[in-house]
């Protein structure tokens, strides 16, 4: 686990009788003062290692939003038009067709069968106009 010298068992309690004992004629000084400056620089050198690896090089380009680019693809805000006109007729259509059918039931006063019915007409008529609205963008272009 460590990276240092490491000492074995009995080393360390032969020093730790002598410091007890103040024995300290087995203990050089110089050895001591080596041994704690090569701890030292080893904990120094691990300090010095970074924690986090380096990103990866990796080339990433910007999608070109110029206004060149964008003129050379004008079919990307024509077909956002078409998708939004499609929606609209769709509701719209539904919409219409409920509101005709419940002022028929009001007039009528006949529960709410007008309603039903005109919902369904309105979703086919929807139909029919989003259909020819694709064709004719599609001739268009």
């Amino acid at each position: 686990m460590t990276d240092g010298p490491t000492e074995d068992w009995e080393e360390k309690a032969k020093r730790l009788v002598s410091q007890v004992d103040g024995d300290d004629q087995d203990i050089d000084l110089q050895e001591e003062l080596d041994r704690i400056e090569q701890e030292a620089e080893r904990i120094a050198e691990s300090a010095r290692v970074p924690s986090t690896p380096e990103p990866p090089d990796w080339e990433y380009q910007r999608p070109d939003f110029t206004r060149k680019h964008l003129e050379s693809e004008p079919g990307t805000y024509r077909m956002a038009g078409i998708g939004f006109a499609v929606a609209y007729m769709l509701v719209g259509a539904v919409g219409g067709g409920w509101a005709i059918g419940w002022l028929v039931d009001r007039a009528q006063g006949s529960g709410n069968v007008g309603q039903a019915i005109g919902v369904i007409v309105g979703s086919i008529l929807g139909l029919v106009a989003v259909v020819i609205a694709i064709v004719r963008s599609s001739k268009h272009e």
